[in-house]
């Protein structure tokens, strides 16, 4: 007798989700799901394939051994699957199909919300999967044929590389509102000089670019904590580790709250340029087309 598989595609993308992100909490919230219900998908695929794909830790998941061998099987499942159904939807004129997104965490927990919302609401039957990743991973994934655009800042074009602009995001200063420069109604930057700061990690372009800026004005800061998660660097400005210069579309909702206090600094103005980036070896479908299109003045929605 031949043995059978009866898999779900939405189950394959959940189980890849949570060996990325190894958390339900976040995996529930890319896939608008509850947590119950991801926990539920999941012992539906376990049971198609009669194996434990991850064990449970305090806090944690990690992928067990059939876990990790599953991972390029479902990876190439997805991608050939989402191929065949834009294809599909080319060929009957219909706008709908697969469009895996990646972009980092700076930009797409607070940038792609309103976007993701219009498309959903104008093209329903468009699927959308993103994933956080660091700019240069997202670049490695395109050219895998892992995720089909990129959503990042400072974003540079090459020969198998593309870029649409996406407007800019501007950089403000923040303090927690405990801080003693939090009255202030506008500062000189030499104000901050020897203030203890957290900021992005310098590997990335946008760390490089305070960094740049602080030294061409002769300011020496006292770092503290330099990361690439934009959250990370939220929640030990408000514990007043130190001051950072966080963009601005990721920190709104902090300052309208008043938990993080935005401090004009005089003649300072520093943006990063945001992108799409997408491999021009593949072809661009009527789908990732109409994506591009909603990102295209993401700018707006982050200043």
């Amino acid at each position: 007798m031949a043995y059978q598989l009866d898999l779900n595609t939405e189950d394959l993308r959940i189980f890849l989700n949570l060996i990325r992100e190894r958390n339900f909490t976040k995996v529930a919230r890319l896939h608008h799901l509850t947590q119950p219900a991801i926990s539920s998908r999941l012992r539906q695929l376990e049971e198609s394939l009669g194996v434990k794909l991850f064990s449970r830790k305090p806090r944690q998941v990690e992928p067990t051994a059939e876990g990790e061998m599953l991972i390029p099987y479902a990876e190439a499942v997805l991608e050939k699957t989402g191929i065949l159904r834009n294809a599909i939807a080319e060929m009957k004129g219909k706008i709908e199909g697969e469009v895996r997104i990646a972009t980092t965490y700076s930009l797409g927990m607070y940038a792609l919300n309103n976007a993701i919302r219009q498309i959903i609401s104008c093209y329903p039957d468009i699927h959308l999967q993103v994933q956080y990743k660091r700019s240069d991973v997202i670049y490695e994934l395109l050219r895998k044929g892992k995720v089909d655009l990129g959503l990042i800042a400072f974003p540079t074009a090459s020969d198998d590389i593309a870029v649409q602009p996406c407007g800019k995001d501007r950089l403000t200063l923040v303090v927690a509102s405990s801080h003693h420069l939090a009255g202030k109604k506008i500062i000189e930057i030499k104000e901050i000089a020897g203030e203890p700061f957290v900021g992005f990690d310098t590997s990335l372009a946008t760390g490089r670019i305070i960094m740049d800026y602080l030294q061409q004005n002769n300011v020496a800061v006292s770092a503290r904590l330099l990361d690439a998660n934009v959250d990370v660097l939220k929640r030990a400005v408000e514990a007043g580790l130190g001051i950072a210069f966080l963009p601005f579309g990721s920190v709104r909702e902090e300052i309208n709250i008043g938990s993080l206090i935005a401090i004009p600094v005089k003649n300072f103005s520093l943006e990063r340029p945001l992108g799409l980036i997408y491999s021009t070896k593949r072809p661009l479908s009527r789908s990732w087309q109409l994506v591009m299109q909603q990102f295209a003045e993401l700018g707006h929605l982050l200043n």
